[in-house]
């Protein structure tokens, strides 16, 4: 079952239809018509029909495998047990959503009440629990409603397009909102919007917006996906839904990757129908009134303890702390000061900086790593979520209580859980809450899950900035498991061995350069260092027209110049001297000082960037001191200092070029860059998260791995020319968008590469192809253009 993007704003749907339009070449006038509906608040449903009978229903799940609900859908008297008509298909899958009508919901609590049980919360809640009952009498005894939608597995299509196949399903017997329209425009899509939330509280049942799709099948399949989430579809949410209430205190949770969460505790309130008492504050600069950009929220007004604040929830969505009551603040509120330490294990906290960038984190992380509890905790937590292994009764609460008693602290104890119960002391059966029956569906769960795709294992691994995209895209480039495992494995060696090299010529002896740990730090004492250089010089790059290498071009030159000597006002002098400056045009510097006030104003500027990186780069000594316990004042390093910015920091960037080179393949891959292959390649190199891979999944001492990751399943006709293949699209294409070729590509198994190198295999090349194609001439690859593209793999 598909997850759907989401949107809030009008401008957001908009957006929507330009992408569409840009991703399928289509003009402002060319007709584009979708189908809109209401985006009913229920639980999701799948019934599968063969030769026209009800064979089996089961919930969402984890979008790919749900639970078997096959004899309470049989109770709710909106699913047909035999559809109606001689055109139903052989095989026909119907997806939809299960929902309680507000009469009926008060009717039940009403019930619930007299006999001195529980209320439900809301509707949905009420719905998902009477469909999966474990007696389907009850579910029977609960007026449950179901609205058809959409289609899974369809033996042979009765329409070619959206609006057709509603039209479908109601003459099969099913029943779709009566409110699903086809418009033509984004004018009609936002009408009918607008309409549907004036009309929401007289409709009798619960929705949260509406859900746009484009209407043409065709175009569905062209169009295809983004990662788990159509790109042919939105749902259009309704606007969230506020409060007013105090901020009694400001907690900090440790995330998995390390990150210092702020959680708002409340007064508790109730929102849509939810009390609520928590909300996010997302990081430090939104406490202090700062935006993602730098820019002022709220008036630039700060988030402080005992505020009256205003709060929203829309949906699912994590409530959140909007706006400060300032009238309301009391007296004696104090700035909150935002922890520098981890909560959790004590361990530093930083802002990372992003090395393509140079932007600094919003988000403060606990450099501890495994050593933080919290993290582990976290961890362990995403290791069985839905998307990673999805192990069925093992939620939040029961991690938190494995990992208090210590059975579990690490994922591999998972999976030998079973097999310690049985010789420890005291056995999981005797503790409160748990008896023989649930630890044994526990340990069933568990070894059902023994087995796991690559990507989900890549993303249940929880790496830094390798969510379930970047996961994806791994598994589809390696395939196999031991190709990645292999190749990180050769990877992290070529790194430290590049590193060892270095340190043999500047240190000598004074480091043990068989210590993978020694080496690891010091490539994070040079890539920290290399990481605010760009941090520094990004200031220029703010600069319309400035690229990286031209602003680093620029302090170099100015560095140049006040090492001449010359009196400090001599700055005209300076201003001429930047024109030698490589590639930085005319047009180029007129934008430039045009940012500026003045030309003095424009070299006080450039110069404090100067002073900044000498300052950045002359505590080297004292790093390498506090960190690896190395007196290096006589080592090459610090000899490369003495000569000033930017001598060491130019040989350091060859070296972390040459890194960077060696995982040219990975880094060409598009959607996965720089930042995330530096994650990758600190995790592998941490020597315990290599002994957990290990533990996972090299034989143990009955020659079984504890699990088993799979290939990567790539559904592709067998017959592709491309399958396996890399492909790189440069110039223009004319016949469709370069998005929808690499869509294409993809879907015929072809790995799409953002560069040109040694290890690819196709260019297409458009007009107004430059250096990719010289390159792809140069390696003598194999080029041609769009139309022996199509004539390669075809229109499909």
């Amino acid at each position: 079952m598909l997850s759907l993007a989401n949107g809030f704003a009008d401008e957001e749907v908009e957006e929507f239809v330009e992408r569409i339009r840009r991703f399928l070449n289509l003009g402002a006038d060319a007709p584009l018509a979708f189908t809109a509906e209401p985006k009913i608040d229920g639980l999701s449903l799948s019934l599968r029909y063969e030769n026209g009978k009800l064979v089996s229903a089961a919930t969402r799940g984890d979008g790919a495998v749900g639970e078997d609900v096959t004899n309470n859908a049989r109770t709710v008297g909106d699913i047909p047990h035999r559809l109606k008509g001689s055109s139903v298909p052989e095989i026909f899958e119907v997806r939809g959503e299960v929902y309680l009508s507000h009469e009926d919901f008060a009717a039940i609590n009403a019930r619930q009440e007299a006999a001195g049980k529980a209320l439900f919360a809301n509707p949905r809640n009420a719905a998902a629990g009477s469909l999966r009952q474990l007696d389907a009498s009850i579910t029977a005894s609960r007026p449950l409603r179901f609205f058809a939608y959409a289609w899974g597995e369809v033996s042979a299509m009765p329409a070619d397009t959206q609006h057709g196949m509603m039209e479908c399903f109601r003459s099969f017997g099913l029943t779709v909102n009566p409110l699903t329209r086809r418009c033509t425009s984004v004018g009609e899509l936002l009408e009918h919007y607008h309409a549907i939330e004036t009309d929401r509280a007289n409709l009798g049942y619960d929705i949260d917006g509406v859900v746009y799709k484009v209407d043409s099948l065709s175009l569905q399949q062209r169009l295809g996906f983004v990662s788990r989430s159509p790109r042919w579809a939105l749902a259009h949410k309704f606007p969230a839904q506020k409060a007013v209430t105090v901020l009694e205190d400001i907690e900090i949770n440790v995330g998995r990757t390390g990150s210092l969460n702020p959680i708002a505790r409340l007064k508790p309130v109730t929102v849509g129908g939810v009390v609520v008492s928590n909300a996010t504050l997302h990081n430090e600069d939104y406490i202090k009134g700062i935006g993602g950009n730098g820019e002022k929220i709220r008036n630039g007004v700060d988030i402080r303890i005992g505020d009256t604040v205003v709060i929203n929830r829309a949906g699912d969505v994590i409530p959140k702390v909007l706006d400060v009551v300032l009238d309301k603040r009391p007296a004696d509120a104090k700035p909150y000061e935002f922890p520098i330490t981890c909560p959790a294990c004590g361990s530093h906290a930083v802002r990372e900086v992003n090395p393509r960038t140079g932007k600094e984190d919003a988000v403060r992380r606990c450099t501890g790593g495994l050593i933080c509890p919290a993290q582990a905790r976290e961890r362990l937590k995403h290791f069985v979520s839905r998307n990673a292994f999805d192990i069925e009764g093992l939620g939040l609460q029961r991690i938190d209580e494995l990992f208090d008693i210590g059975l579990v602290r690490l994922p591999h104890e998972i999976f030998t859980l079973e097999e310690r119960n049985k010789s420890g002391l005291s056995r999981l059966e005797n503790r409160e809450g748990w008896g023989a029956l649930s630890v044994r569906n526990l340990f069933e769960a568990i070894d059902s899950r023994r087995s796991i795709a690559l990507n989900r294992f890549i993303f249940a691994l929880g790496i830094p900035d390798v969510g379930e995209t970047s996961a994806k895209l791994l598994a589809r480039h390696f395939h196999a498991y031991r190709s990645f495992y292999e190749y990180m494995n050769e990877g992290v060696s070529f790194v430290l061995q590049t590193w060892r090299n270095d340190a043999q010529t500047a240190l000598g002896g004074d480091l043990n350069l068989n210590d993978p740990e020694k080496l690891k730090e010091l490539f994070d004492i040079f890539h920290e260092k290399s990481d605010y250089e760009n941090a520094i010089i990004a200031k220029l790059r703010y600069v319309e027209g400035i690229g990286s290498i031209t602003a680093r071009r620029i302090v170099e030159r100015t560095r140049a110049y006040k090492a001449e000597g010359l009196p400090f006002s001599h700055w005209i002098i300076w201003e001429e001297g930047l024109k030698s400056v490589e590639r930085f045009s005319e047009a180029s510097r007129r934008k430039f000082f045009d940012h500026f006030s003045s030309v003095e104003d424009a070299f006080r500027a450039v110069s404090e960037i100067e002073d900044r990186l000498e300052r950045l780069w002359s505590s080297l000594p004292s790093d390498l001191n506090s960190r690896l316990d190395l007196e290096a004042d006589d080592s090459e390093y610090v000899r490369k200092l003495r000569h000033g910015w930017p001598t060491l920091s130019t040989h350091i960037a060859k070296l972390i070029s040459k890194e960077t080179k060696h995982f040219e393949d990975l880094i060409s891959i598009d959607g996965f860059g720089e930042k995330a292959l530096y994650s990758l390649l600190r995790f592998f190199m941490e020597p315990r998260n290599k002994a957990e891979i290990d533990a996972l999944t090299i034989p143990n001492d009955s020659n079984l791995p504890l699990i088993q990751v799979e290939d990567f399943d790539l559904v592709i006709s067998s017959e592709s020319p491309v399958a396996g293949k890399t492909v790189v699209f440069t110039g223009s294409l004319e016949q469709m968008t370069r998005e929808e070729a690499k869509a294409m590509a993809e879907r015929l198994g072809a790995k799409v590469a953002g560069s040109v190198s040694k290890k690819t295999d196709i260019v297409v090349a458009g007009p107004g192809a430059g250096s990719k194609l010289a390159k792809a001439a140069e390696l003598g690859l194999q080029v041609m253009d769009e139309d022996g593209w199509f004539a390669l793999v075809g229109r499909g």
